[in-house]
């Protein structure tokens, strides 16, 4: 329930025994400005789509510097949803295969 980020996202892979964004963060260096990429984007999203900009206020300093408005900042923010996608599935293809003893998929 609620966006994508750390505080929605990490207890639900915690309860299978993975410890996600402690994963996340060691699997590449680049992962924290994704993650913060993706904050940017969810507090923009909610800005927009409650058509409440104090939002963005109590957030300035995470946005600070980004616009909706600039396709260049929305191609960011989407591949930035891409990279951690891929990033999501190889941590969570490792975790399954160490449970089932191979990969579990291809």
């Amino acid at each position: 329930m609620g966006n994508a980020n750390e505080a929605t996202l990490g207890p639900d892979f915690d309860r299978l025994g993975l410890k996600f964004f402690d994963d996340l963060r060691s699997a590449s260096r680049y992962n924290a400005p994704r993650k913060r990429r993706l904050e940017q984007l969810n507090v923009w999203r909610n800005a927009v789509v409650h058509q409440n900009f104090k939002l963005k206020q109590v957030h300035e300093v995470l946005v600070k510097g980004t616009d909706p408005h600039y396709v260049a900042h929305v191609r960011m923010w989407r591949g930035a949803c891409d990279e951690l996608a891929q990033q999501f599935d190889q941590i969570i293809r490792t975790y399954v295969g160490r449970v089932v003893g191979g990969p579990p998929w291809e």
